[in-house]
């Protein structure tokens, strides 16, 4: 009740002044009806307020939960990744765009977004049962090697999930450098060949990579 009396009285004094005031109070208010599981007047209050602030990452959040309790799955995707648009860290986001990714079949996406939820919120056991599922590390690492030579496309999602899997490991960060170069895609050759010298900053298979994919440019 609270606020919807402020939206009342803010809509009824409309001003330039006021409108990080009544964005928040639709926020607010969106929240509120949250919590009492009205989802369909809280996604109006949450789009209400991001027409006023379309950068509030929890806003979007927020609008995607309520869209999802609704089951308009194609306006929950959009509105995760407009969140992670404003905040590409946030372990909710992460986590649950992942969980989407994972029923549309595209693994190696979700396992960089559940692997960006495990480092953005340590100690949250969901992101990391996720992450864990797509495994077990040494699998995804021999079937990124095997496929090396023959498919560089599934070698790439084989080994971006090993990346995803185990950061740390430079075998994985070359194999994924290598399928990213194979597949003709410099750029990201380039960040996972200095992903590999970050690890091992002397790794001569790593430096002659980045040099062989940046030649020129």
């Amino acid at each position: 009740g609270y606020y919807r009396k402020m939206v009342d009285l803010l809509e009824a004094t409309p001003s330039k002044a006021n409108e990080p005031l009544l964005e928040s109070a639709y926020f607010y208010l969106g929240t509120a009806l949250m919590e009492q599981k009205d989802y369909q007047d809280a996604s109006g209050y949450f789009k209400a307020a991001l027409r006023l602030r379309r950068d509030a990452s929890d806003t979007h959040y927020a609008l995607a939960v309520s869209l999802r309790e609704l089951g308009a799955d194609e306006g929950y995707r959009e509105s995760l990744e407009n969140t992670l648009l404003f905040d590409p860290k946030m372990p909710e986001a992460n986590y649950d765009l992942g969980q989407v990714l994972v029923e549309e079949g595209d693994l190696a996406s979700a396992a960089e977004h559940f692997r960006t939820s495990v480092d953005a919120a340590p100690g949250v056991d969901k992101p990391a049962d996720a992450l864990n599922k797509l495994g077990p590390f040494e699998k995804r690492l021999a079937a990124a090697q095997r496929l090396a030579g023959s498919d560089p496309d599934k070698a790439l999602v084989e080994a971006r999930i090993a990346v995803a899997l185990d950061p740390q490991s430079l075998e994985a960060a070359l194999v994924m450098a290598k399928a990213h170069e194979d597949s003709g895609d410099k750029t990201k050759a380039a960040d996972s060949y200095k992903r590999a010298l970050e690890i091992d900053e002397q790794n001569a298979t790593a430096k002659d990579g980045l040099k062989r994919v940046t030649d020129g440019d």
